[in-house]
């Protein structure tokens, strides 16, 4: 099990609970997505970017994303959307889980989500049971 530096952890301690985002969820985000290198990129099929610790994609974030701090407030405030827009279908994390890894248009689309966005959500609960085991372990 990959682990987190104690200063990423200490930015997302500050950074998740003000979007009432639970911290060790995106703890779990960032091991999946980046295993936390803050300099970590991910070319994509269409051309576009993943960067920085929560693989934020170029098409719509351009800021400084080898900032930690600004990664993770603009994943966590991304994330925090998500959950508003994905919790009809989903009242728990894991469909703003798997729209973060697919986009919502895809989250939402007629066809569903792809396989691997699905596989991607199950492997970032994991990930959380992990980091966090005295939760209360919520699947789909």
């Amino acid at each position: 099990m990959v682990s987190l530096p104690c200063w990423i952890m200490s930015i997302v301690m500050t950074i998740a609970p003000q979007y009432d985002v639970p911290p060790y969820l995106v703890a779990a985000i960032i091991i999946k997505e980046s295993q936390g290198n803050p300099l970590a990129v991910g070319r994509n099929n269409n051309g576009t970017y993943d960067r920085g610790l929560m693989q934020l994609n170029s098409s719509w974030f351009n800021g400084d994303w080898r900032c930690p701090e600004t990664n993770i407030l603009y994943g966590v405030r991304h994330l925090a959307w998500l959950y508003r827009e994905t919790r009809d279908r989903s009242p728990h994390w894991w469909g703003a889980i798997v729209a973060y890894n697919c986009g919502l248009a895809r989250y939402q689309s007629d066809r569903g989500p792809p396989a691997s966005s699905l596989d991607y959500a199950d492997d970032v609960m994991r990930i959380w049971n992990e980091l966090c085991p005295v939760r209360r372990r919520i699947y789909r």
